[in-house]
């Protein structure tokens, strides 16, 4: 079943700590380097490329992070049994928003609304887990902040190969770079040997194509690689990857075409979580620290898909 947009905040008191540190030191002209060092702990870093104040005119919403989120890739986004949102891209956000003494909104949905929703003014990011292409780039900017592949997902025991996949029905997430590229060239591949093209499945969801591999109604499924990992360790030893790390190329957080402020302030926000491995603590709680970048580039694309 298809979830409806949700909308999920988490706030961060960090912007009445420096009003109140701000005052402070215009109102002392004595404070020691030890309690200044101090304060500077307790509020966190504030980026060198922005400050709260000058990003607080790109935002949608004064004060507030809205932030568009795929809110079903596991272990990315995905919502537990008591509605709450978790995942290693919202740690990412959170902790972003975190930076600048924002509060955070996530607006979850599909795939395609996240992209959509950054390109129409609706929301100031996007998360993902979304291939940084040059078609991508034409309706927003990218800030890279991971690398992962593709993985082919069977039913355990099934010999399946991407190497030989003619003929069979193999299921993706609609308007993803897999669903609309990957597999299509696949097929086509396939259809060139004179053998019998793909039958391609579009899901909103991956959970629904494990489902359908299971009864038999679907031969194969496509993921990126963390996605893949995840849905194959909490399905019982049913499923199988049998292929992994196709085609790698770089996630990227999109953000509005033109709106410099955000771009940097988001890459310069993820050098800081990098410095203090804050980066690195997130995606190694969610087992995703081999998807791991050193640079947080900028429109860094490696790929020419079309979707």
């Amino acid at each position: 079943m298809k979830r409806l947009p949700h909308k999920f905040n988490s706030r961060v008191a960090v912007v009445a700590l420096i009003a109140s540190l701000s005052l402070c030191l215009s109102a002392c002209n004595q404070v020691s380097d030890t309690s200044s060092s101090e304060s500077s702990a307790e509020v966190g870093p504030v980026s060198d490329a922005d400050t709260p104040s000058s990003l607080a005119d790109s935002l949608v919403t004064p004060g507030v992070l809205t932030v568009s989120i795929f809110d079903d890739s596991p272990p990315a986004a995905f919502y537990t049994s008591n509605e709450r949102l978790v995942g290693w891209e919202v740690e990412l956000a959170n902790n972003i928003a975190q930076i600048y003494g924002l509060e955070t909104e996530f607006v979850g949905g599909s795939f395609d609304s996240v992209i959509n929703a950054v390109a129409d003014g609706k929301a100031d990011i996007g998360i993902a887990s979304m291939f940084d292409t040059l078609e991508r780039q034409q309706r927003v900017s990218f800030v890279d902040y991971f690398i992962g592949g593709t993985s082919w997902v069977a039913r355990a025991n099934s010999e399946l190969s991407s190497i030989q996949p003619c003929g069979l029905r193999v299921g993706a997430v609609k308007n993803t770079v897999q669903f609309s590229d990957y597999l299509v060239r696949v097929s086509s591949t396939c259809t060139g040997k004179g053998l019998e093209p793909l039958t391609i499945i579009g899901y909103e969801s991956l959970p629904d194509a494990v489902s359908d591999v299971g009864t038999g109604r679907l031969d194969a499924f496509v993921a990126d690689d963390p996605v893949a990992a995840y849905l194959v360790s909490n399905d019982y030893g049913r499923i199988e990857r049998t292929d992994s790390s196709i085609e790698p190329q770089p996630y990227g957080i999109a953000v509005q075409l033109g709106n410099l402020e955000m771009v940097e302030s988001v890459q310069s926000a993820l050098q800081e979580m990098a410095a203090d491995q804050t980066y690195r603590d997130i995606l190694g709680r969610w087992g995703v620290e081999s998807g791991s970048i050193g640079a947080f580039t900028i429109n860094n694309s490696l790929t020419t898909s079309t979707k």
